[in-house]
């Protein structure tokens, strides 16, 4: 019936359990009914959860009265949180308190956000969906994000653990306070009736503009734009926007205003400072500028703010402050002091003033290209894109420290970040203090020659295959790694005490000159490299995005190297050779045909086209880096001689990995018993993990290269299944081809299935003849 106190009072009931269940949800809704509420210890939750399509949620809250105690929190939590609590106190709740000026994330352990709130101020709260991040304003300012990564379903809230306390919501049914929310200060009355909608509509500017029908590249897109990437916290694009409105109209006080508060909320305080004194000059009376500079005034610029860290820091002349002291090298940091990025990655790095995560120490170190200290372990920043088909980027090695122990590589960003690369679940890393490679385990494989001070290390993903492979000081080290697919973050980490390196994403040249193009000689091409090898699955879409006419040196020359650095290495062999019947001393070609063999493990032809190189070339620096890496590696019959060895222990200590590792390589050199052993290692699992179907393929490879023995073992896998369906007639025809090859298992085996029709029609008499010869 709309009987005021009937509702205040039902309110009442359900809060205490009078007469009904106990309900504070409900209290709060019929509280809220009446736009306010009164009493102690009421803490309550928006009836209504954010709706999942809302990509901007905002309310305002008018502190009517304090209360006695001040106690009063705003914020988001999940409806299924217990209501005795304060926001932010329970987990999975969020809050900002007006006593003492604190957030609160899921804790009764408050870190300082904004200044106390009290009666007469007005306090915004938004939750942005666009980036998971929420902001809170205190009477038309804002004061910057307070929480990030909020993903569920939440509901406003607001508590109090205040006598007397009362409070008035405005869930858009008035006018808020902090206009950058509404839509009225562009001066267009359709804009202002569709602003909130664009907001909630719009992921990015190019929406608003469709949305909105707003012609491009001008000045009233500019502001939109601007302000609409403002809203949702994209303050650099929203700079870029509004520096342009200002270049068109100088004193636009709508540019000033969102600009003035972007360099604020981004801690460039000069540049806001600027803006805020230019509108207060055309606008004395601003009430948002007045306001602003207040709050601007409060903060010192970058060489002040950094020193106040260092004093708190120390204890200089100021009681010693760890917490007080990260807080300014932060606010330092965000203004572009090198030193003060440098304190705040020694401060994320050894846990002072705020909780250790030495993955935002690497962070910080890597802004500067380089890092220094003890146990420093990080992962770059962002993830390798999803449409990048190839990632790659160097490290120099300034200085290998104490014990050497630098790893390099990649691993997933939810990995701890207290272990060298390799060693945790979902990592991959190459150390420099043993050679070996660590793939998700404490145990490593050698893989690459050691490394230390002066060299650089390359690290390169091909997602074309997903595989990674290495470089040192410009040679190829071969592939380490295969089948990564996850989303992979680039990392360095080390245990070294005063370690020290330079990383290079790309923003120099690399070492590694194959992933450059400027070997090729065409200025066109140099300038789309990059784009093609990110664009182009193959060869073909690589000659139709640049235009190469086809079967010409210079198609054959981008073909030979694409497919040499997508690791597609038969294709690349044939149009390399194309190149060289065409230019029999093309350098190009005979480099990366050399290299090409020399990865595939064919030594023997790497060693001639480098040689021939070399003859044309003496002091190629490549040539001769690479002959000395060729000449550590024995050829077909040696390498599977070595594997031989390792696998029985003869003349050498019994290792099967060692054994698998010989009898692959001799394997891809060609080599038919090496071929066989190969299988026979994945069939038993010695030295690898156990793969029948692999073992079956590589029995078929030997067999298809009249090996007796691979013969044989295909016999015996279609006979057993291993690998394979089971099939007698083609398990006796694969026997009785080893046993005329002269194989003595083949031979025996065919003289039984001629004894007990196994796959043939029994026969005593060539029973006979096969098992005399047995």
């Amino acid at each position: 019936m709309g009987h005021t106190e009937g509702i205040n009072s039902l309110g009442y009931c359900y809060q205490y359990g009078i007469g009904v269940e106990k309900d504070e949800n409900k209290a709060f809704i019929y509280y809220q009914k009446l736009d306010n509420f009164n009493g102690m210890r009421q803490i309550g939750c928006y009836s209504h959860p954010i709706s999942p399509q809302c990509k901007l949620f905002y309310f305002e809250v008018n502190i009517i009265d304090e209360g006695k105690n001040k106690a009063i929190g705003i914020g988001f939590w999940e409806k299924m949180v217990k209501l005795n609590k304060m926001p932010g106190w329970s987990n999975r709740s969020w809050g900002y308190h007006g006593d003492n000026g604190k957030f609160f994330c899921c804790s009764k352990s408050g870190q300082p956000y904004g200044s106390l709130f009290s009666t007469g101020d007005t306090i915004g709260c938004c939750l942005n969906f666009k980036n998971n991040t929420v902001f809170y304003t205190k009477n038309g300012i804002n004061l910057g994000i307070a929480f990030r990564d909020l993903k569920d379903i939440l509901y406003p809230c607001v508590g109090s653990w205040s006598q007397d306390a009362s409070i008035e919501l405005n869930f858009g049914h008035k006018k808020f306070k902090y206009t950058a929310i509404n839509g009225d200060d562009i001066d267009d009355k359709s804009l202002e009736k569709n602003w909130t909608e664009a907001l909630n509509m719009c992921d990015n500017v190019n929406d608003l503009v469709n949305s909105l029908k707003i012609e491009q590249d001008t000045a009233y897109a500019f502001k939109c734009r601007g302000k609409f990437n403002f809203i949702i916290g994209k303050y650099d694009d929203a700079l870029i926007d509004l520096t342009k409105v200002l270049d068109t109209e100088p004193n636009s006080k709508f540019a000033l205003r969102y600009r003035g508060e972007t360099y604020y909320l981004m801690g460039t305080y000069k540049e806001s400072c600027k803006d805020v004194n230019k509108l207060l000059k055309i606008e004395a009376n601003d009430e948002w500028a007045s306001k602003m500079f207040i709050e601007i005034s409060k903060n010192p610029f970058a060489d002040e703010t950094y020193e106040l860290g260092y004093f708190y820091f120390h204890g200089i002349n100021v009681e010693k402050d760890e917490y007080k002291a990260f807080t300014y090298f932060e606010k330092s940091a965000k203004m572009g002091h090198t030193e003060g990025i440098n304190s705040l990655g020694y401060c994320y790095q050894y846990g002072i003033g705020v909780e250790k995560d030495e993955n935002k120490a690497f962070i910080y170190y890597q802004k500067l290209d380089h890092f220094n200290g003890m146990r420093q372990v990080g992962c770059y920043y962002h993830p390798i894109p999803p449409q990048c088909k190839l990632f790659y980027f160097e490290v120099d090695i300034i200085d290998e420290g104490k014990n050497k122990a630098i790893g390099i590589g990649f691993w997933e960003k939810m990995i701890n970040l207290d272990k060298m690369p390799g060693w945790d679940n979902r990592s991959w890393g190459y150390h420099g203090d043993n050679g070996n490679f660590f793939c998700c385990s404490k145990s490593g494989h050698p893989y690459g020659s050691l490394f230390s001070t002066g060299d650089t290390i390359g690290c390169y993903l091909n997602f074309n295959n997903n595989t990674v492979f290495y470089t040192k000081n410009g040679i190829n080290l071969g592939i380490a790694f295969q089948d990564l697919k996850d989303i992979m973050y680039p990392c360095v980490g080390s245990w070294s005490q005063d370690a020290s390196i330079g990383l290079n994403f790309g923003h120099r040249k690399f070492k590694y000159t194959a992933i450059t193009c400027d070997d090729i000689d065409d200025e066109l091409l140099e300038n789309n490299w990059t784009k093609a090898l990110n664009m182009c699955d193959n060869a073909s879409d690589l000659a139709n995005l640049l235009k190469i006419e086809q079967n010409t040196a210079y198609a054959f020359k981008c073909r030979g190297k694409f497919n040499f650095i997508i690791g597609k290495y038969d294709e690349a062999l044939i149009d390399l050779t194309k190149l060289l019947d065409i230019e029999p001393n093309s350098k190009f070609a005979l480099r990366y045909r050399g290299e090409t063999y020399y990865l595939m493990g064919r030594y023997k032809e790497s060693c001639k086209d480098v040689n021939k190189l070399l003859k044309i070339e003496a002091n190629d620096e490549w040539a001769s880096k690479i002959f000395i890496e060729i000449s550590k590696n024995p050829f077909a019959d040696e390498t599977y001689e070595l594997g031989y060895f390792y696998l029985h222990g003869i003349n050498i200590e019994k290792d099967e990995y060692k054994a698998f590792t010989y009898f692959e390589k001799s394997a891809k050199m060609g080599h038919t018993e090496g071929i066989n052993s190969l299988g026979y290692c994945y069939e038993y699992g010695i030295g690898v993990e156990k793969n029948e179907n692999k073992a079956f393929i590589n029995y078929q490879k030997s067999a298809d290269m009249n090996n007796p023995n691979g013969m044989y073992q295909v016999g015996y896998c279609y006979n057993l299944g291993i690998g394979v369906e089971v099939n007698k007639y083609k398990a006796f025809e694969h026997y009785l081809k080893s046993a005329e090859a002269g194989s003595s298992l083949g031979i025996r085996k065919t003289a039984i299935c001629y004894c007990y029709g196994i796959g043939v029609e029994k026969n005593n008499d060539k029973f006979r003849k096969w098992f005399v010869n047995e």
